[in-house]
């Protein structure tokens, strides 16, 4: 009989985001190697500072030759239009170059982040509430081989649509692909923000449900008798646990601060010139080819505006579910009467009313405020754009009328 060889157990978080890792030193957004984070030491090998080399060599060199591109081989309704474009793809290179090497320097971030979400998988073990790593491994599989799936369609689309409206389809040819290398970074990028929230939201919902399971109760006219030192024990490790998770959001928020401020300043000015663009397709005249160029700027915008809207859905739901956890410690206060696990409670509760998980880049919150203030922000901005577009339009008829 030949010798099989056995499946490898899923036992922590390493295991579980091991697998989307692999797509991430694509672009040289993860130098460390997993394994080795396991072990308690930040270990870069030669491969990944090979990955990251390249990457950055094949971004700049798209980055140059995009500067040389003449827009007006492309056939659009506006000289705005066309400037937000130029704009929007060279800054779109720059930021996952920015990305790519800022990522160098904060690793340390990810690498602690990490360990921390480690430490926690092991303490929960210990209230008999432990995470189901394997589920969470299919899941970051599913979601990778999504994402991947995602960004082919998507990109084929862009570049059969933006060759079709240049008038060189082999320079619509190499700016879609460029294009498409931008935002498969920003899937990857986003994608990977979104992961870690979604880990950490999972994990204070875990400490909601077991706090609630043992000492919070929905009966007003109940009391909840919990004099065992057992009770006490399991308070001191659940605060320990909610401090590591509030620790876990800092490290995030220092790690994708950066990156994704000006990630989300692109998808701003994005969202801009689309409605923009779909104002002057539908209120002038507009041939095939401006048709065309209204649908791929609606159907990016729909792309971005989608992890957007999921980012700050995460995130506000993370903060609810962190702040959820004292509206608990103040039920079981209330309808306990054990006075030592009432002290220890309100030891607790002070605790929560310091730290409080919130996801931010450092200038905003993400959170459906930030969603509003950039619908709000657009159409100011958008108007703006049709006055100045109103202007200049009078003012090119008033030129033609004098010759």
């Amino acid at each position: 009989m030949s010798d099989k060889k056995p499946n490898k157990i899923i036992s922590n978080i390493y295991d579980v985001f091991e697998p989307f890792y692999g797509l991430l030193r694509i672009f040289g957004f993860v130098v460390f190697t997993v394994s080795s984070a396991e072990e308690n030491r930040c270990e870069v090998r030669r491969a990944n500072w090979l990955y990251l080399t390249v990457s950055s060599s094949v971004l700049l060199g798209v980055f140059i030759l995009n500067l040389n591109i003449n827009f007006f081989t492309f056939r659009m309704q506006s000289d705005i239009v066309m400037t937000m474009t130029r704009y929007i793809l060279l800054m779109g290179i720059l930021v996952v170059m920015e990305t790519t090497i800022a990522n160098r320097f904060l690793q340390p971030y990810l690498w602690k982040l990490l360990r921390n979400l480690y430490y926690f998988d092991k303490m929960m073990m210990t209230v008999n509430a432990p995470v189901d790593h394997p589920l969470h491994r299919r899941w970051v599989i599913r979601a990778s081989i999504g994402v991947c799936i995602l960004c082919l369609l998507f990109g084929a689309f862009n570049v059969g649509t933006i060759s079709a409206v240049s008038l060189d389809i082999r320079l619509g040819f190499f700016a879609a692909s460029s294009y498409n290398v931008i935002t498969f970074a920003f899937t990857l990028y986003i994608s990977h923000f979104i992961m870690i929230l979604t880990k950490i939201r999972m994990r204070f919902c875990m400490i909601n449900k077991c706090f609630k399971s043992n000492f919070a109760t929905n009966d007003l006219h109940k009391l909840v008798s919990s004099s065992s030192p057992g009770s006490r024990q399991i308070i001191e490790t659940l605060t320990k646990l909610h401090d590591c998770l509030n620790d876990s959001v800092g490290m995030a928020n220092g790690y994708f601060a950066l990156p994704m401020l000006i990630t989300l300043s692109c998808v701003f000015a994005n969202i801009v010139v689309t409605v923009f663009t779909v104002y002057k397709m539908l209120v002038k005249d507009h041939t095939y080819e401006d048709f065309w160029s209204g649908i791929v700027y609606g159907i990016d915008c729909g792309f971005y505006v989608f992890f957007l809207v999921v980012v700050v859905a995460i995130s506000s739901d993370l903060t609810y579910q962190g702040k959820y956890t004292a509206v608990l410690v103040h039920k079981a206060i209330s309808r306990n009467e054990d006075a030592s696990i009432a002290e220890k409670l309100k030891s607790w509760s002070l605790q929560l009313l310091h730290r409080q998980p919130i996801v931010t880049c450092g200038l905003f919150s993400y959170d459906w405020t930030l969603f509003y203030s950039v619908v709000a922000a657009t159409f100011a901005y958008v108007t703006i754009l049709i006055q100045f577009d109103t202007t200049k339009y009078y003012n090119d008829r008033a030129l033609n009328g004098t010759f």
